[in-house]
């Protein structure tokens, strides 16, 4: 059975065509970007939409796996391999010609600063920022205990031989929710003022290294014995949170980053850009019901609309004054 197991996995890893290095699945890059788009000011969200041509944050979150299918050179670019027992970052030793996420990120944001940037190179770099913001928040990219980021440890997830890296990008988030617009509405309706405030101080350096402790004390602290070794039904009441809070971390801070004047400034000045600052809009009258832990309101007849735990009704034009908005920045009419 054993001698089957890594047959398996083995002919997996060697007939892959990507890089050992997989990134959050699909959904969690959706999950991500949806969050974000839930708390980007309107006019970055305006902004951002024209650069990449009508197309949503959510649609191009996963663009960069997808392109390095063909680009194998991109492949480290996703992640940093922070030595498991280390608790700083050695970017000289870690980061080789600047091949790794936090370095990619940092020079990625710049070109979106850079008035003399082209309107493509522009693009490509936003697509890049979503999706690098969202790797850097997965603990197993964040790391290197000598598997390839827990590609090359092998565990039995629900009765099956797969790698650790995967229960990580997918496997776990799968059993929360499948469905990303509904995990995305259900972590935004958990995240506070406060978290906000608190999760986007620091540097992407901080952001890496606290994935990295998470990496440390529950990615493989909480591994049980046994090679392979068995996700069980504990080690999944342990990573679950961890998983929908780092998710929530990553959309807050990804907003944060496309918020900041200098990034988009410079966008805005290109003189092929027709994007301009989104105008309020819908009916001030209209009343809404405020969701007052979040700061979001809601229309009527939506999903959240008296439904949350803590809120309050109140005219759309109140709640405005008062700096909550709107959910998904769609004013009510």
């Amino acid at each position: 059975m054993r001698n089957a197991f890594f047959t398996l996995t083995v002919l997996f890893v060697l007939l892959s065509p990507f890089d050992l290095a997989f990134m959050w699945g699909h959904e969690g890059h959706a999950v991500i970007a949806l969050i974000a788009e839930h708390y980007m000011n309107p006019a970055t969200l305006a902004t951002a939409k024209q650069l990449l041509d009508g197309t949503s944050i959510e649609d191009v979150a996963s663009w960069a796996d997808e392109y390095r299918a063909h680009h194998r050179e991109t492949g480290p670019w996703h992640y940093i391999d922070i030595p498991m027992e280390d608790s700083k970052i050695d970017l000289a030793r870690e980061c080789p010609c600047g091949n790794c996420v936090i370095v990619k990120t940092e020079q990625f944001l710049a070109v979106l600063k850079d008035p003399k940037a082209d309107r493509s190179a522009k693009a490509e770099a936003l697509k890049y920022v979503i999706h690098f913001v969202g790797d850097m928040h997965q603990p197993l990219h964040v790391e290197d205990n000598g598997d390839k980021g827990g590609n090359r440890m092998y565990v039995v997830f629900e009765r099956h031989p797969d790698n650790l890296h995967w229960v990580w990008d997918a496997g776990l988030l799968e059993h929360i929710r499948r469905n990303p617009r509904a995990l995305a509405a259900e972590l935004e309706n958990r995240i506070t003022p406060q978290d906000r405030a608190q999760w986007t101080h620091g540097s992407i350096e901080d952001w890496v290294l606290e994935g990295h402790r998470l990496a440390q004390q529950v990615a493989y602290g909480d591994l049980g014995p046994g090679d392979p070794a068995r996700i069980t039904p504990e080690y999944g009441r342990q990573a679950d949170p961890v998983i929908e809070t780092h998710l929530e971390k990553a959309g807050v801070r990804l907003a944060c980053l496309l918020d900041a004047d200098l990034v988009f400034k410079a966008a805005e000045r290109q003189p092929d850009s027709s994007a301009r600052p989104a105008q309020p809009s819908g009916n001030p009258g209209t009343k809404v019901w405020v969701n007052t832990k979040s700061g979001v309101y809601h229309c009527p007849g939506t999903k959240w609309y008296g439904n949350t735990r803590q809120g309050e009704y109140m005219p759309q034009k109140e709640a405005e004054q008062k700096g909550y908005h709107a959910a998904g920045h769609e004013p009510c009419s």
